[in-house]
């Protein structure tokens, strides 16, 4: 017996996928040793236009360095399951402060975005990645 498909259904359902926008998601990066000393750790994530954004990966430290780019840096929480979530969002010259409310928050990681190259361009990429409580504040440090 042949299965029968229907093209309609499947194309409506299509049409529905498309026009409800993806969340916001983790996307882990394959074939990096990130234990191995010296290596860089990287993570990708989705955002809700679909465009993928690759970050380095480090442990939140308070005392980790200042950088004088225009990047972003996310503060992330990871859940006992390994999903991940983003908390807060910076510039990633935020300092101590800002990284003391993150992990007072709950994040342990930080996400660095570091190819954007002016305001309006982290303007652009914390509003495609930031969850919707904190979406309409303005990223600061």
């Amino acid at each position: 017996m042949r299965r029968q498909l229907a093209w309609r259904q499947a194309r409506s359902d299509l049409q529905a996928d498309r026009a409800t926008p993806p969340e916001i998601r983790e996307e882990r990066l394959r074939g990096w040793n990130l234990d191995r000393p010296g290596s860089v750790s990287l993570s990708a994530w989705r955002g809700r236009s679909g465009r993928r954004y690759v970050v380095q990966v480090h442990e939140l430290d308070i005392h980790w360095p200042v950088r004088a780019g225009a990047g972003l840096a996310f503060a992330v929480a990871r859940a006992a399951d390994g999903f991940a979530s983003i908390i807060d969002v910076a510039p990633d010259s935020a300092g101590p402060a800002w990284r003391g409310r993150a992990w007072d928050a709950g994040a342990r990681e930080l996400h660095v975005y570091i190819l954007v190259d002016d305001e309006a361009g982290r303007a652009e990429v914390a509003l495609d990645l930031m969850p919707d409580a904190i979406a309409n504040r303005p990223v600061r440090a």
